[in-house]
């Protein structure tokens, strides 16, 4: 508390002196509140996390704005929702905010999932870090969830065809459907994320601290353990991150990426014109067994072996060239979505997936 309150005394003058601005001493107060005041320097270095989950909360938040923004032109309604996304779309001051929502949910999947994989590879989930990784898949669980019912949204006559096949198992209409996911988008699942987010970040920064790499852990050197200072030094560090990182997400949202929008042609569906490479897999996996209930019992079976990982790999962390069991494991999860992402790009651009979904072509 003496080091934080003659820091912000350096920088901004005393917190009770009368000329320092409010709007300028309350923000940082709460900013070396949340993060603790030191790190070792291992475990902040790049080559570690590749800030990977610092990523994916700048890309949450980006997320949250055009949210934020799309919430009020959409209309819910399903007769209404396709309309209001073509609205968007051809919107000139929405339309971008459009692409920045839908670009930002695609990298923020890709960015989780590269993050899972760092932390399998390290070995970041035993001991007392295994109910983190339990938290932290059940955070990414409720990104997929956002994802999927905000695809659902623009309700056209694809996303009807998913809702239909996929509501016939669970016993519900595709417009009732629409509603539950809108629901779920912009209230259940948000208020999940942030609930999970903080959980997260309490376990991450305060409860054991970010993660050394296993050749620091077994080192035990003074340096890689010398305390790093959160202000000013990693958070001028992550500020300067931040403005990159974001000001390329705009910059790729306004002059590079248009985000599809779904087309009716007579009576057939046309699917989206690009395709993020996560759903190729799944596209590539319901082309070799064609009824949903084996998407559900494979996604179902990978989630329970994710969730039980901790406990199936109980040694002590060790470097990755030792766990050949789970380096030829996770090669070969690798190989197989490769082959499925090749299976689902080649297999058409929403004929297969549409006649599959709807038991057949219309």
């Amino acid at each position: 508390m003496h080091a934080e309150h003659s820091l912000s005394a350096s920088i901004m003058g005393s917190p009770s002196s009368p000329d320092t601005p409010g709007a300028v001493r309350w923000p940082l107060s709460l900013l070396l509140r949340l993060r603790p005041h030191s790190y070792p320097a291992a475990s902040v270095a790049f080559a570690n996390t590749c800030y990977l989950g610092f990523f994916s909360m700048l890309l949450l938040a980006s997320l949250v704005f055009s949210g934020l923004v799309l919430l009020l032109p959409y209309d819910s309604r399903p007769e209404f929702a396709q309309l209001s996304v073509w609205q968007l779309a051809q919107h000139p001051a929405l339309a971008w905010v459009r692409d920045l929502h839908r670009l930002t949910a695609d990298l923020l999947v890709t960015s989780c999932l590269l993050h899972l994989l760092r932390v399998v590879l390290a070995a970041a989930y035993k001991g007392p870090r295994r109910f983190t990784w339990v938290g932290g898949l059940g955070l990414f669980l409720v990104i997929i969830g956002l994802w999927g019912s905000g695809m659902v949204l623009p309700g056209g006559e694809g996303a009807l065809a998913v809702l239909a096949s996929f509501g016939s198992v669970i016993g519900f209409s595709a417009p009732a459907a629409l509603g539950s996911s809108y629901l779920l988008h912009v209230a259940i699942l948000p208020l999940a994320a942030a609930t999970l987010v903080a959980i997260h970040h309490y376990r991450v920064h305060w409860l054991h601290g970010i993660s050394l790499p296993v050749c620091a852990t077994a080192r035990r050197s003074l340096e890689d353990r010398r305390p790093v200072p959160f202000w000013p030094t990693l958070a001028r560090r992550e500020l300067r991150l931040a403005l990159y990182f974001v000001a390329a997400i705009f910059l790729a949202a306004v002059f590079v990426y248009d985000a599809p929008v779904e087309t009716v042609s007579g009576d057939a569906a046309v699917a989206e014109s690009s395709t993020a490479w996560f759903v190729l897999w799944l596209r590539g996996a319901l082309a070799l067994c064609p009824h949903p209930l084996w998407s559900v019992f494979f996604a179902a079976a990978s989630i329970v072996l994710l969730f039980s990982l901790p406990w199936i790999e109980r040694r002590q962390r060790r470097p990755l060239g030792q766990r050949r069991g789970v380096l030829y494991g996770v090669g070969l999860v690798v190989a197989l979505v490769l082959l499925l992402v090749l299976l689902g790009g080649s297999s058409g651009e929403g004929d297969v997936v549409a006649a599959i979904v709807v038991g057949g072509p219309r």
